[in-house]
């Protein structure tokens, strides 16, 4: 049958049934690729969110590392002086206890190190030097030595807190760097192992 032969009834009809299946194939385009665009809304959310959650667990591991860091440099600092200023045989506990306490110390310089950018391991590198020195003058007795390698280490320490922090996202908290001296002149191809700090 010819368009021309339909009647009027059977022209509505047909409109009407062209207008309905083009509508629902429309409707359902427009379905599909609402449903589509909000996957993928709901994909990026997601994966921001387990970006979050893993830049969080990484920040409060890095956070752990850097707090048992802490610990073991304070241990190492203090367990030099008693080692420098000991007599006699209280010598060899002392000097002992300055060997377990840098030991502690070089295990969580390398768990830091892993993750650490180039500005937070020069800094690392800097607090390991200065305590690898300060070991050696204890055991050497030289208490003045000592002394003023104890200051060097709290201000290498408070660098690297505000290296630490800046990598965190919060501001400084020392308004400028403490000057190291001649340990502030770490290359980036200096050895990872000092031999002396193994020897000595």
């Amino acid at each position: 049958m010819l368009v021309a032969e339909l009647s009027f009834v059977q022209t509505i009809g047909a409109g009407v049934i062209s207008a309905v299946a083009s509508a629902l194939f429309t409707a359902g385009f427009v379905g599909i690729v609402a449903a589509r665009f909000i996957h993928r809304i709901e994909t990026r959310d997601a994966d921001r969110r387990h970006r979050e959650g893993l830049s969080h667990q990484t920040r409060a591991v890095l956070r752990d590392a850097y707090a048992q860091l802490l610990v073991a440099q304070r241990r190492t600092r203090e367990a030099s002086l008693r080692l420098a200023r000991a007599q006699g045989a209280a010598r060899v506990e002392a000097d002992l206890e300055v060997v377990n306490a840098y030991a502690q110390f070089i295990d969580q310089y390398h768990r830091v190190s892993l993750d650490a950018s180039k500005e937070l391991w020069r800094d690392l590198r800097k607090l390991r030097r200065v305590l690898g020195a300060m070991k050696r003058a204890a055991r050497r007795a030289d208490v003045e030595r000592c002394d003023e390698l104890f200051e060097l280490a709290r201000d290498a320490r408070q660098n690297l807190e505000d290296t630490f922090r800046i990598e965190l996202g919060h501001e400084r908290l020392h308004a400028r760097r403490n000057p190291l001296g001649r340990y502030d002149n770490v290359r980036d191809e200096d050895r990872l192992v000092d031999e002396r700090d193994l020897v000595s």
